[in-house]
């Protein structure tokens, strides 16, 4: 088979199979969305969302942000066995590093953590707790890394299935028992039984690689490049995403925060789609892509299959919107409906967007990678607080539409950069 025939082949067997992973993870959490829309309502999902922000934030400095450039080189070294144990030990010693530094931060900092997202202390027993499931935090993404670089987009699935059943079974079971601090438990116990369905499915995993702590000084210095390139868009991202949130409680009201709220859970719900995509073909292939001629026509074949799927995904949920928000929310939820038009425009352009980002990624521009990331994000807040100021609640789904307007602007150019240096260098 011809190697560009046997690419869409791969590409195709990890849009389906991981699409079938993704509907029973939808599935799970169309379950335990609905069970925290009608238990919490729209003011305790929007603390809801706050502390899944902390957790995202903390999920990429448990492992400092080394989760793309473990992929990366993964795909790159796996034909190499002594050179992929020696960056695995190097990136596992890493990952012990951030993990510990993550687990004094969540305990010491309980107090702080609990006024700054929910204005209360009484909380502040969340991140004690949390402190102790950090470990599993961050073996699970290590693991998901090292899977994702091998492009094992089965045992991700499987991975993916397994995890968010366990998800929906201790969300169910906890919010209904105790509502939003039953909420609030589930979420930061989740961590555990991710790395148990890692446990469970990983079967000859660390069998490819050795767990003993090196540092070995070429590996750390290329990870510790992708550690600045994806911690600090994560941290800002989340923190901004949190100000914003804090912003429109108190200017809209928490029951518009929280319809908000509820519309960033579905946009992620269908990303997750993207995101396996990303992780397991998208990065490593472009990290082996070294020419322009190879690169667009790889990036239009993602996009011939891609774009489709999803063009025709946004128009069916903008047509079912008030079915999807009375099956995965509530009535309470109905206002949210206003944000779907924009939101999902903003959506498509993103799609665009992050898939020629990964490139950028791929090949370490970190200069045009932090220009735009961090541009992006102060965008995306201060268009909120503007178009919210003149459009009221609209006006967040507005902003968001705008910001990737922008950004896709921004990766273009920083991509033709690329391009010119490459064939100038022919």
């Amino acid at each position: 088979m011809e190697p560009s025939k046997k690419n869409k082949s791969l590409l195709l067997k990890v849009v389906s199979v991981n699409s079938l992973g993704v509907l029973f993870r939808f599935v799970f959490r169309f379950i335990s969305q609905k069970i925290l829309a009608v238990y919490l309502g729209p003011q305790g999902l929007a603390l809801y969302g706050n502390l899944n922000n902390a957790i995202l934030m903390l999920a990429s400095f448990t492992i400092l942000g080394t989760d793309q450039g473990i992929i990366k080189y993964v795909a790159e070294l796996k034909g190499k066995k002594e050179k992929l144990n020696l960056f695995v030990t190097t990136a596992f010693s890493l990952v012990i590093i951030g993990t510990l530094l993550s687990s004094v931060i969540s305990f010491v900092g309980a107090k702080y953590w609990s006024q700054l997202l929910f204005n209360t202390e009484m909380y502040s027993w969340v991140f004690r707790v949390l402190s102790v499931t950090v470990p599993f935090l961050s073996f699970f993404v290590f693991c998901q890394a090292i899977i994702n670089g091998h492009s094992d987009y089965k045992r991700m699935t499987k991975i993916t299935v397994l995890s968010s059943f366990l998800s929906v079974l201790i969300t169910a079971v906890l919010t209904v028992t105790y509502n939003l601090e039953g909420a609030l438990m589930a979420l930061i116990l989740m961590p555990f039984f991710q790395f148990v369905s890692v446990f469970i499915t990983g079967k000859n995993l660390f069998s490819r690689v050795w767990l003993k702590p090196t540092f070995n000084k070429y590996f750390k210095s290329k990870l510790l490049l992708f550690m600045l390139m994806a911690t600090v868009p994560v941290l800002l991202g989340n923190i901004v995403e949190i100000k914003v949130r804090n912003y429109m409680m108190v200017n809209l009201g928490v029951l518009n925060s929280g319809h908000w709220t509820g519309m960033v859970n579905l946009s992620t719900y269908y990303f997750s789609i993207l995101a396996g995509v990303l992780s397991v073909y998208v990065l490593p292939r472009f990290s082996v892509i070294d020419t322009v001629k190879d690169f667009k026509n790889e990036l239009l074949k993602i996009y011939k299959i891609v774009l489709p799927l999803f063009g025709l995904g946004f128009v069916i949920v903008y047509l079912l919107r008030f079915t999807i928000i009375s099956l995965l929310f509530s009535k309470a939820f109905l206002p949210m409906e206003v944000l779907f038009k924009w939101q999902l425009l903003g959506d498509f352009i993103k799609l665009i967007s992050i898939i020629l980002g990964y490139h950028i990624l791929a090949k370490q521009l970190w200069k045009s990678f932090f220009i735009v990331e961090i541009a992006s994000i102060v965008l995306f807040y201060l268009l909120s607080i503007f178009c919210v100021k003149k459009y009221g609640f609209e006006g967040i789904s507005i902003a968001h539409f705008l910001r990737y307007c922008i950004y896709l602007t921004m990766v273009l150019f920083a991509l033709k950069s690329w391009i010119f240096n490459k064939k100038a260098n022919v």
